[in-house]
């Protein structure tokens, strides 16, 4: 306090306005807090399957989705920073942050088809007459884990102990994004059923992806160095870490029929194209100022 006070006197005497110093908006600070936050996650996939018997391919299937999804979940956040009094009822701030959270959002899609084809082979033994039921489905499920924050608060007393205040900058979010596919193949010949094996597919990615916070809030001190707040702030990370495109898979099965053998071979292709993610949070925090 005596060196705040020592430094707006020399500034008088030069000559330079008074600069209301913030008490006790002044020095380093560490913050607790829990809120909320509504994810929004954009995804876009799509999933391939076809059938062939005896080297006869039938018609593929194909299936996607491109969707906006969503999850919601609570916060925990942990935060330090520092702030300085700059000009009469102006304080400049820089503060750290983590949080820990689970928003998690899932799209899934759904297709099937019948083909019926007379393959009619002459080939001295028979002719083959085939149908196939197919199904493809696929989901992408991506999960907001943690987060961490270098963020710039300038901040405007409103009040002999509030402010209002506004926060930029980066934040890195921890997101798990997984993909999987599934299908089946119910095939006929010659008036005879059977399964065509079902093939699966899924992987896996997880990493940080930097995003930019803007946000907006409000701080009031309700003891000398105790302070309540409520913040809001939305981040935009763009695209997302997601598992490798274009994946594949090939089944095969042989079925005997009428004394002859039929080879039977089914691929599955997924291809997870993009992911992109964007939060909206509500923070109550408590504070306390080491000044």
């Amino acid at each position: 306090m005596k060196k705040s006070t020592l430094s707006c006197a020399f500034l008088t005497t030069l000559g330079v306005s008074s600069v209301v110093c913030a008490q006790p908006f002044d020095g380093f600070y560490v913050n607790l807090g829990v809120g909320g936050t509504a994810a929004e996650y954009q995804m876009e996939q799509f999933s391939e399957f076809g059938v062939a018997i005896d080297d006869i391919a039938f018609e593929s299937l194909s299936g996607g989705s491109k969707a906006d999804v969503y999850g919601n979940s609570w916060v925990g956040i942990i935060g330090a920073g520092y702030r300085y009094c700059i000009a009469d009822g102006w304080i400049l701030g820089l503060e750290v942050t983590a949080d820990v959270e689970s928003a998690k959002g899932s799209d899934e899609f759904f297709a099937n088809q019948f083909v019926g084809v007379d393959l009619d082979f002459f080939d001295e033994r028979f002719e083959l007459d085939a149908a196939a039921d197919q199904l493809v489905a696929g989901k992408t499920t991506t999960k907001l884990e943690n987060n961490f924050s270098v963020l710039f608060k300038p901040m405007y007393l409103v009040g002999p102990r509030t402010a209002l205040y506004a926060l930029v900058g980066p934040k890195w979010g921890q997101f798990k994004t997984t993909t999987s596919a599934e299908s089946f193949a119910g095939i006929e010949i010659d008036e005879e059923v059977f399964a065509a094996e079902g093939l699966e597919l899924s992987d896996k990615a997880s990493g940080y992806t930097v995003g930019i916070t803007a946000g907006l809030g409000i701080e009031h001190y309700v003891a000398d160095q105790f302070s309540i707040a409520l913040e809001w702030d939305y981040t935009d990370y763009g695209k997302i870490k997601h598992p490798d495109n274009e994946l594949f898979v090939v089944g095969e099965h042989d079925h005997h029929h009428d004394d002859h053998d039929h080879h039977l071979e089914s691929g599955l292709a997924n291809d997870t194209k993009k992911v992109k993610a964007q939060t909206n949070t509500i923070f109550f925090k408590v504070a306390y100022t080491f000044s």
